[in-house]
C-alpha cells in the first residue's frame, strides 16, 4: 500500500522522544501537583471569576502557569508523530 500522507519512519523516534517524557511529566503535574515555576506568567483574560471572589475581572490580568498547556501540546505532537509515521519495512 503506497500512501503519501504519512510521515517518514524517522519521525516515529522523534515522536517517542516527545511522547514518553511529556506523559510522565503530565502524570506528575496531574496527580502530584508538580509545578514548573519558570512557566509562571501574567495571563490576559477577557472574563475571569475567582473561586473565592465574588467580583469578576473583565479585561484584566491574573497570574497563571502554562505547564499544563505546554505538556499537553508536546504530548499531542508526539502522539501524532508516532501514530502517523510509516512502518519500517
Amino acid at each position: 500500500m503506497k500512501t503519501k500522507a504519512l510521515f517518514p519512519n524517522r519521525y516515529k523516534r522523534i515522536g517517542w522522544i516527545l511522547l514518553v517524557p511529556s506523559a510522565i511529566l503530565g502524570v506528575l503535574i496531574l496527580f502530584f501537583n508538580v509545578e514548573c515555576r519558570f512557566l509562571d506568567s501574567k495571563v490576559f483574560t477577557i472574563y475571569s471569576r475567582g473561586i473565592l471572589s465574588s467580583v469578576p475581572v473583565i479585561f484584566g490580568f491574573f497570574n497563571g502557569n502554562y505547564a499544563n498547556t505546554v505538556v499537553g501540546i508536546v504530548f499531542l505532537i508526539g502522539a501524532i508523530l508516532v501514530a502517523f509515521s510509516e512502518e519500517k519495512e
